[in-house]
């Protein structure tokens, strides 16, 4: 890749200058590149944050909403007859819809914890 995700190459000049010397810059072979948007000083600011510190909270993120979207396919089965009077539609219909929400929630479920 010839540019970082998530970061801007300034002009050569105007990066290395001595106007722009308090920007911070990226690590290693990407030091020529200067930060966009710039971290803060703040710990607590998640550019600064540690890579598996940053990975460990987007694994925690997944997981909470592949559990929300999860326990409500529970809820809708015993209430599929209810469902079915209150929509005026048949039992199928309402098992066939939610089905697709435990279908799709499973297949992100999947997809989001794979990104890796």
């Amino acid at each position: 890749m010839e540019h970082v995700p998530g970061t801007v190459l300034l002009d050569e000049d105007a990066a290395h200058n001595e106007v722009a010397t308090h920007l911070k810059h990226g690590t290693g072979k990407q030091g020529h590149i200067v930060l966009a948007p710039q971290p803060s000083e703040d710990p607590n600011d998640p550019l600064n944050w540690s890579l598996w510190k940053r990975d460990f909270i987007f694994m925690i993120l997944c997981y909470g909403a592949v559990l929300t979207s999860a326990t409500l396919i529970p809820m809708l089965n015993p209430a599929t007859v209810v469902l079915a009077t209150i929509f005026d539609r048949s039992i199928t219909d309402i098992v066939v819809m939610s089905s697709y929400a435990q279908l799709s929630t499973a297949c992100i479920g999947y997809v989001t914890f794979d990104l890796k």
